[in-house]
């Protein structure tokens, strides 16, 4: 038998992988001793690429391991399994497994094999097989696939991903090697794949969830990893005065006091503030990733009393209703202009009848014959309606002048900044400001 051992010194390996520290040793080939060797250093040179998973050492004394003859794998089996000294010579050895490589030529194929055999036992842990027509393409194309072989029987993990929810996107990006193992997928409550040892970076991403990234060290043949699922979402903190408001996010009634302490998910909202009497208090937040919450110190003023009351001067109502008082401003704005309107028409009216009393009063004053009953009677007729249009007319004007008043005093006590005096904080995404209401 012709032994090759071919060392190369221990690299730092930033996987923490447990890495197989090997011995290579060529056994019977009927190949030439150059084409052996040819093959020998390939293998030493994708396991050096590999060089995450394996050590390979050098021992100088293999000599006194292996006899000169040519023995088959199952020779050296066979010899040197039960045997307490050589147990023992190979025990002493760094190495913890032998890779075994048999080389030849079989019809017209050559055939390159590997076992991977455990020292401390003598247990063969895995075989691959390669062969090709060509001896270039066997070193240059197969030999990597050889290699790649051992790794996937030695180095691979079955990892169980598990997400408890649907729809959830993985990727999965090789920590040291850019060009390494990658993977995009979804995950629907679970997934099983097969994976090389190492690091590597877990990312989970689903829609209204934070997003995790996950350092995963897969060292062991089974690993597991779980997603534990956390909604994007904040809690909205409001609070302020007058204490007695109405609350909308979004359109929605919540509350109609303060404070108020309500939990939603990622995204932007429109929160309204009202109360008669008071401008309106609109704001729109964002909750975004990783936020927890969200919190407005709210305090609703009054409108200027001018703005108000001239806007009463014009249509008396609109005050009140610009104000908050919307039923009060809509009954007194209707009243005034149906008063307004009667006293416009009664106006109109009036007008009519006076001129038909004095035109029936011509008549009968310059009446020569006839009856003059009833033309005296036509006459007192038109007087009395002179008289009732007179008193609408006057009940029209008087109504509307008082609601128009009375909308303005209305106006005037229900407006302006209240009387109160405070120091408020308010703290937000964009700071704190601080603010003295007087």
């Amino acid at each position: 038998m012709v032994i090759f051992v071919f060392g190369l010194s221990m690299k730092l390996v930033c996987a923490e992988v447990n890495q197989m520290r090997v011995l290579i040793v060529q056994l019977q080939s009927s190949l030439p001793v150059e084409t052996n060797g040819l093959l020998v250093t390939a293998v030493e040179q994708e396991l050096d690429k590999a060089d995450q998973y394996f050590t390979v050492l050098q021992r100088s004394n293999l000599e006194d391991l292996f006899s000169e003859v040519a023995l088959s794998y199952e020779d050296w089996m066979s010899e040197y399994k039960g045997s307490s000294e050589a147990v023992a010579k190979m025990q002493g050895l760094t190495a913890d497994h032998i890779l075994f490589l048999k080389m030849g030529r079989s019809g017209s194929e050559f055939f390159i094999s590997a076992d991977v055999t455990k020292i401390e036992t003598t247990e063969k842990m895995s075989t691959t097989y390669e062969s090709d027509t060509d001896l270039a393409s066997l070193r240059i194309n197969k030999i990597p696939k050889l290699v790649s072989a051992i790794v996937k029987k030695h180095f691979e993990s079955i990892v169980h991903i598990k997400t408890g929810v649907n729809k959830v996107n993985c990727s999965i990006r090789d920590m040291n090697d850019p060009n390494g193992f990658r993977r995009d997928f979804t995950i629907n409550g679970a997934h099983t794949l097969d994976m090389p040892y190492g690091v590597y970076n877990l990312t989970f991403k689903k829609k209204n969830y934070r997003d995790q990234a996950v350092p995963l060290k897969v060292n062991d043949p089974r690993e597991e990893v779980t997603f534990h699922s956390q909604r994007k979402e904040a809690m909205i903190i409001l609070n302020g005065r007058p204490k007695s408001v109405n609350i909308e996010i979004d359109g929605e009634p919540v509350a109609k006091e303060f404070p108020l302490q309500k939990i939603y998910p990622e995204g932007k909202y429109s929160i309204v503030v009202k109360k008669l009497g008071y401008s309106e208090w609109t704001k729109k937040v964002e909750i975004w990733d990783q936020q927890d919450q969200v919190f407005q110190n709210i305090v609703l003023k009054r409108p200027p009393r001018m703005g108000a009351m001239v806007k009463s001067a014009f249509l008396p109502g609109f005050g009140q209703y610009s104000l908050g008082y919307k039923k009060k401003g809509l009954v007194t704005g209707t009243g005034y202009v149906l008063a307004a309107g009667v006293g416009i028409f009664a106006f109109q009216q009036h007008k009519l009848a006076l001129d038909e009393y004095n035109q029936l009063s011509e008549i009968y004053e310059n009446m020569e014959s006839g009856d003059f009953d009833a033309a005296r009677d036509e006459a007192l007729s038109a007087h009395s309606r002179l008289k009732l249009w007179d008193i609408v007319r006057i009940s029209g004007a008087v109504s509307a002048g008082s609601i128009w008043v009375w909308s303005g005093i209305d106006t005037w006590f229900s407006s302006g900044i209240p009387k109160s005096h405070a120091l408020h904080m308010d703290v937000s995404t964009n700071g704190v400001s601080l603010s003295y209401v007087f």
